[in-house]
């Protein structure tokens, strides 16, 4: 996985990885990290800047601070979203080209699967 690119791999490592990264103890493999590295990773480090991000994370569109819910985009409609409130994720795998500059469609999609997968 790219932290800064997008998601590069298949959802089974990646079922893993959110799996460790909301409820470590119910994961089926030990990730390289920790629960310091991801609590690090999911609080705000821009202060007052806008979009606020964690590290590689930011707080998911739409949601409230309670539903603590956190999500990282990739490049080609990618999505990871996930909540350790709720201890629940969800992940968007698509391989969306982008032939102009009219984001709002994949936007639309992406606010929808998060509302169905994590409301």
């Amino acid at each position: 996985m790219s932290g800064i690119a997008g998601v590069f791999t298949i959802l089974d490592d990646l079922t893993v990885f959110l799996r460790y990264m909301l409820d470590a103890p119910t994961a089926p493999n030990q990730a390289g990290f920790g629960a310091e590295w991801t609590s690090y990773s999911l609080t705000v480090h821009t202060g007052g800047l806008q979009p606020a991000r964690g590290l590689f994370w930011h707080p998911a569109p739409g949601t409230t601070d309670e539903q603590d819910v956190w999500v990282h985009y990739g490049f080609t409609g990618t999505g990871m979203w996930g909540s350790p409130e709720q201890v629940r994720w969800a992940v968007l795998l698509t391989n969306k080209l982008h032939h102009t500059r009219d984001r709002q469609p994949l936007t639309d999609v992406r606010n929808t699967f998060r509302q169905l997968a994590l409301s």
